[in-house]
């Protein structure tokens, strides 16, 4: 009886596991590699929107190409073999998605900003920095390609951040309500590095807002 009662367990607790899934989020596909390793056999190209099963998680982050991220262990089409992380997004995207918003990112219980993207209609908007003993509020530009959003400083206010003037932040649309950074480590205090989530607000920008970006640290 008790191996009964053992074997409805173990039916019960691998039922219970529910598959991850991700999607593509780069239009140009990704490709699924038989080992963690840009040099590693390619097996498959994954066009835009394919949808994955995730198979195993890891946690060592690595750059390539200024992008953060991990390398994670994939099936798709029966093949199994390695993707990198940065471009799969959560949900199918849809190219018409309206990503105008207010997008921030908290922490602690009394939900500090350590990043916020208000993104405007026109590619203008303002990005919020936490740099732990000051605030920053430069004004940007940015542009969007597929699931992906790149921003840059207005060159007016690239007075006010000298470490990312020069800098193009990458983030992916996670959701429809969410973006993820995945470029390189900033601040210990600010976006910081790949992985770092901002949920979209209910209100939205009209306007870019009278802000002071902040005096040069």
């Amino acid at each position: 009886m008790k191996i009964f009662y053992l074997i409805l367990f173990l039916i019960f607790q691998i039922n219970c596991e529910k598959p991850e899934y991700r999607f593509v989020a780069t239009k140009n596909g990704l490709i699924l590699r038989e080992e963690p390793d840009l040099n590693s056999r390619k097996l498959a190209s994954l066009p835009l929107n394919s949808k994955i099963q995730i198979i195993e998680f890891n946690d060592k982050t690595l750059k390539i190409e200024n992008v953060e991220g991990v390398w994670l262990r994939a099936e798709f089409d029966n093949y199994r073999g390695y993707v990198f992380s940065p471009y799969l997004s959560e949900e199918i995207i849809p190219e018409m998605l309206d990503i105008s918003g207010i997008y921030s990112g908290v922490y602690g219980n009394d939900n500090s900003i350590y990043g916020q993207v208000e993104l405007f209609h026109g590619n203008r908007g303002i990005l919020t920095l936490n740099f732990c003993h000051d605030m920053a509020y430069p004004k940007i530009k940015w542009l969007r390609n597929s699931a992906f959003i790149f921003v840059n400083l207005e060159k007016e206010d690239e007075r006010c951040c000298p470490e990312i003037k020069d800098k193009t932040l990458e983030f992916r649309i996670n959701k429809s309500n969410e973006l993820v950074y995945i470029g390189e480590m900033i601040y210990a205090c600010s976006l910081g590095g790949s992985g770092r989530k901002l949920k979209k607000q209910i209100h939205q920008p009209k306007e870019i807002l009278t802000r002071e970006p902040s005096a040069n640290r």
